[in-house]
């Protein structure tokens, strides 16, 4: 793997400016100089536990500044990091391995049986779990270098593992570098969490590139958001609807903040409804920019316009160098004006998946990757969106994928059917619910929902449980999702 490129950027920005803050995180800071020591002092620790070029290294750890750290420590020793949500139950970190095909596992301890602690890495509490996979070098995708692997529900199916090439990852932060402007005077904030990988191609690796200061925090609570941007003088926002959704209720906190020294708010993972922009822009005077991007299609546009319909309705235009076409369900493109599904083409798209050349050809055809969105192209080449195809589940930016929920909720003695959907949730974009045919008349929700809790992540637990006779399914047998469901009780944990 080769990401000379990235890593050159922030190499260079180490020497210019040794003693600017590049990462703060909770107020624990690190200047670009103490980046460059723990770069070379975390890829020596690394290499001492065997990790190879080539090797593909799962990153599973909770303290943020360490995963960036780690990240850019595989990168430097030639490893593939493949990001997860750092999970404390066994279930879910046995699927991360399992699913990953990785030689190695950095997570947070856990207390089970057959884990074996072999290399404390860093100054954190973390343990490297070496696994008896092997590399398998048939794997390899062509003759582009790998420097990006993570897996996601993307537009069908269970998760997949989406593949970046250095190349396309170096194309995809210079865009946003580009088209938001950011320079070593900027400040740029994010209370989302950095093991999701739009948040390290649209905010960690552009403000490091960039030789700006990125700014994390543990919580997402609008108090210490708001705290965050007066403290440290924050000029670029990086956030979700939800967040922006709840720092609009929490008017005391929110009112508070010195909003002009704030020059862009973006918002990205999620659909932004017109509510939100409106309320947001009546409370601190800034429009929410969207930054659209997709797990396979990477960074595609971005909106700098300055007028107010145009940012609240409008992900903006195609970045540099990408090319966006929609087509009809036949594979004709549309005319302007038109619902399509959105292609993109161009240096920065994913180089396909993982060991599943089957949906590869699928999604990936002839240059073009579809993203699963629905939307349409004004006669300026502003993108709007209107939709996705498949049955994912945007929750708090997670694409969660149904049918892995409801394969866990069949382990359940008591549960004979089950169906998992979203409805519409003002924080979070969707909100889980359940739907459960028993076989147990004694099954309480309060039991199913720490049966689910002890086996997936946290944001893939449904928060309502609905009871009902029968799943309403279709002439072939696949589950109805999106019509109403029929039942006959609601019970929330």
């Amino acid at each position: 793997m080769n990401t000379s490129s990235i890593l050159d950027l922030i190499y260079f920005n180490c020497s210019n400016n040794p003693g600017l803050t590049a990462i703060d995180y909770e107020g624990s800071t690190i200047t670009y100089e103490e980046l460059r020591q723990e770069l070379e002092h975390s890829s020596e620790k690394l290499d001492l536990a065997g990790i190879r070029p080539g090797h593909r290294v799962a990153l599973a750890v909770a303290d943020k500044s360490a995963f960036i750290m780690l990240w850019l420590a595989c990168w430097h020793t030639g490893a593939v990091p493949i990001p997860f949500e750092p999970v404390k139950n066994l279930p879910e970190l046995e699927r991360m391995h399992s699913s990953s095909h990785c030689q190695y596992l950095i997570c947070d301890p856990i207390d089970s049986e057959g884990s074996s602690q072999l290399e404390l890495v860093l100054r954190v509490p973390m343990f490297i779990f070496r696994t008896a996979t092997l590399f398998l070098q048939a794997d390899k995708q062509s003759d582009e270098d790998i420097a990006l692997n993570f897996y996601t529900s993307g537009t069908t199916g269970p998760p997949k593992c989406v593949q970046f090439s250095d190349r396309a990852i170096y194309n995809n932060v210079m865009a946003i570098c580009r088209g938001l402007e950011i320079t070593a005077n900027d400040k740029l904030f994010t209370p989302i969490s950095p093991w999701l990988p739009a948040t390290l191609t649209t905010v960690v690796l552009p403000a490091l590139c960039a030789g700006a200061t990125l700014i994390m925090s543990k919580g997402t609570m609008p108090a210490r958001i708001c705290k965050q941007i007066n403290r440290k003088e924050v000029t670029i926002l990086f956030a979700v609807p939800y967040m922006y959704a709840l720092l609009n209720e929490s008017v005391v906190s929110s009112s508070s903040v010195a909003w002009d020294k704030v020059r862009l708010c973006i918002s990205c993972s999620a659909h932004l409804d017109a509510a939100t922009f409106k309320d947001f822009y009546k409370l601190s005077g800034k429009s929410i920019r969207s930054l659209f991007c997709s797990s396979e299609g990477g960074a595609i546009a971005y909106n700098p316009s300055n007028e107010q319909e145009l940012i609240r309705d409008s992900v903006g235009q195609p970045h540099l160098g990408v090319s966006i076409r929609l087509l009809d369900p036949e594979g004709h493109e549309v005319a302007h004006g038109e619902e399509g599904e959105i292609w993109v083409s161009g240096a920065h798209i994913s180089c396909g998946y993982y060991g599943q050349p089957e949906l590869q050809a699928e999604v990936f055809q002839q240059g073009w990757v579809r993203t699963g969105d629905l939307g349409r192209l004004d006669e300026a080449g502003y993108l709007y969106l209107s939709g996705r195809l498949s049955d994912n589940i945007n929750v708090g930016g997670h694409l969660v994928n149904p049918a892995e929920i409801e394969q866990v909720l069949l382990l359940h003695n008591g549960i004979k059917e089950a169906l998992v959907y979203g409805v519409s949730d003002k924080y979070y974009g969707s909100k889980l619910i359940a739907e459960i045919v028993p076989l147990d008349a004694q099954v309480s929700a309060d039991d199913i929902i720490r049966f689910c809790s002890a086996r997936l992540a946290a944001y893939k637990v449904p928060r309502v449980i609905k009871w009902t006779d029968n799943i309403p399914k279709g002439r072939y047998g696949k589950k109805l999702r999106n019509q109403n469901q029929a039942a006959s009780h609601i019970l929330t944990p």
